[in-house]
């Protein structure tokens, strides 16, 4: 039985998180101190995804402007993206559809998840009803409110958007879920 492995990229802006959810789902670990990735990273995770073993090679890109051609390389064959948005940062959520606009120019049938981070602090500018619209306008799989400081559905983030590709592969006859 072969298990999937799936090439999926954390998208945002600069300083929304998008290295912590990594380091907080691949190692169970939480720095308060991350220097902004310059280039990209890129680590292994494997988890239960419908009950079947999903290798997750996750791609950590820079966010910083300097950085998208760099990206849209780096999006290649991917076949689902995290687009991350700081809860207490409102441009990084009004920032979400150019980053979707840049993730379309290459994967145009990728699936991708809104991912809400930063949950465990006071201060949110962003209410649950704008998240909702966001989501809907989007077309987003799914959408989960995570803190990589705590683990708040960290894992559930990477869950969702497991579930999502597989569901889109499985519509297109590529796999079917007997086969894994």
């Amino acid at each position: 039985m072969n298990s999937p492995n799936f090439k999926v990229v954390l998208a945002g802006d600069v300083n929304v998180g998008k290295t912590s959810l990594i380091h907080r789902f691949v190692n169970d670990s939480f720095a308060k101190d991350y220097l902004p990735t310059l280039g990209f990273q890129i680590f292994i995770k494997s988890v239960q995804v419908n009950d079947i073993s999903v290798a997750f090679q996750i791609w950590d890109v820079g966010g910083g402007s300097s950085f998208q051609f760099l990206r849209k390389n780096n999006y290649l064959h991917s076949q689902g993206f995290l687009l991350v948005f700081d809860l207490g940062k409102a441009e990084s959520f009004k920032n979400l559809e150019r980053w979707l606009v840049e993730i379309r120019d290459v994967c145009p049938q990728a699936p991708f998840v809104l991912v809400a981070n930063k949950a465990d602090l006071p201060y949110q500018e962003i209410s649950l009803a704008e998240i909702n619209a966001k989501c809907d306008l989007l077309g987003a799989s799914g959408k989960v409110f995570t803190s990589a400081k705590t683990g708040l559905n960290v894992k559930d983030a990477f869950v969702i958007l497991g579930q999502a590709i597989i569901g889109i592969l499985e519509k297109k006859n590529f796999v079917k879920s007997n086969s894994w």
